[in-house]
């Protein structure tokens, strides 16, 4: 920035509950990233994780979705603070993190002010949003992976324009020095892991229906321990109790476990074998990230962003989206020692290390003041 004082960056999530990803991503960059940030949630909002923030809140509202009027004159109604904000302080950078924020960066650009940025951390179903989004924003429009341009209809093989999040240090564990043996004549315990909150679009059902289906001989030595909680919502709720039936229609009682919410991982990573991560377009997936600074490599549905950290079989191996059947002989084959069992390519890891993220970071909220608008 020209200015020599140090830059202020508001991070408009307008989250109610301290949950999800997106506030896990906000706060892996904080503190690497040469500014001083500011969190904006709405009232009533309370800090459960560390690091906590500075907050700053706003009305109750819908600041995540695009869906109806009423959201979006909710995000349209923080435009007017914002600009007497921007206005008076030119060390101020509006940061959008939410649909909502996303399309406050719209207005605000479209207005004239530089100091804008825009993270997208959702796979939306309104993709000409996001094609206008990324008009108006150009390179303020930051992804988390190649995949999430690849999903908008954008070129996207390359890292550039973006920058994914990382994991707190306490979970960068030395890991193993090589994979776990399988074969014909193993009889080894093979454990694998779930790590996120239990809603339908991540698909912790695929696993389910996936060992249901191996052979009974291989099942038994197989276990799927699950750390993570459904949500307060009833549909969450509901299911959570599918997957607790479909338990039972398998026959899986000996091999699943539920841990529910997991406040240190620690213990979860050093104890399985592999991630299995099913989710369906999911934009990243900081799980499998976290469980590959762990050391434990993932398989996860070609549709998860993390995917592009995976050079088969390094970091991990990937099933095609809501193929149970698939994933079960993928299975199969880890067990038989037909796959090659994967493993964590540790310097592949160092470009997501929290510091080097921080300092991508720096760099982009220094170019905004002399990038043009438009």
């Amino acid at each position: 920035m020209q200015n020599s004082e140090t830059p202020t960056v508001i991070h408009f999530a307008g989250s109610s509950l301290d949950v999800g990803g997106l506030l896990s991503y906000i706060r892996s960059m904080a503190k690497h990233n040469g500014v001083h940030n500011v969190l904006v949630v709405q009232k009533g909002f309370k800090q459960t994780r560390l690091p906590f923030m500075k907050l700053l809140e706003l009305p109750e509202g819908d600041y995540s979705s695009l869906v109806s009027p009423g959201a979006c004159w909710d995000s349209f109604k923080q435009v007017f603070w914002l600009r007497r904000k921007l206005g008076r302080d030119s060390n101020l950078i509006f940061h959008a993190h939410s649909r909502g924020g996303v399309l406050i960066a719209i207005i605000l650009v479209s207005l004239g002010y530089r100091n804008v940025v825009a993270t997208i951390h959702h796979n939306g179903n309104h993709r000409w949003f996001y094609h206008l989004a990324h008009r108006a924003l150009k390179r303020r429009m930051i992804f988390l992976c190649p995949a999430m341009k690849r999903y908008y209809g954008l070129e996207g093989r390359s890292w550039r324009d973006c920058i994914p999040g990382s994991v707190t240090p306490y979970l960068r564990r030395p890991g193993r020095t090589k994979p776990p043996f399988f074969g014909p004549q193993s009889e080894r315990l093979l454990t694998l892991g779930g790590c996120g909150i239990v809603v339908e679009w991540k698909r912790w059902e695929i696993i389910l229906e996936a060992l249901g289906q191996i052979k009974p001989e291989l099942r038994r030595r197989i276990r799927f321990v699950h750390v993570g909680d459904p949500l307060d919502e009833a549909i969450s709720q509901d299911y959570a109790e599918k997957l607790r039936d479909k338990v039972q229609q398998y026959g899986l009682e000996n091999q699943v476990e539920w841990r529910g919410h997991q406040d240190d991982l620690n213990e979860f990573f050093s104890e399985v074998d592999l991630l299995i991560h099913p989710a369906e377009a999911e934009p990243f997936g900081l799980a499998v990230l976290e469980a590959l600074f762990a050391g434990v490599p993932a398989i996860t549905s070609s549709s998860v962003g993390a995917a592009d950290l995976f050079d088969s079989p390094a970091n991990g191996l990937t099933f095609p989206t809501n193929d149970f059947k698939a994933l079960g002989n993928l299975i199969e084959k880890l067990m038989a020692g037909s796959q090659t069992f994967p493993s964590v390519d540790r310097a592949s890891l160092r470009p997501l290390e929290p510091e080097f993220l921080g300092a991508r970071w720096a760099e982009v909220y220094s170019r905004l003041e002399g990038e043009p608008t438009g």
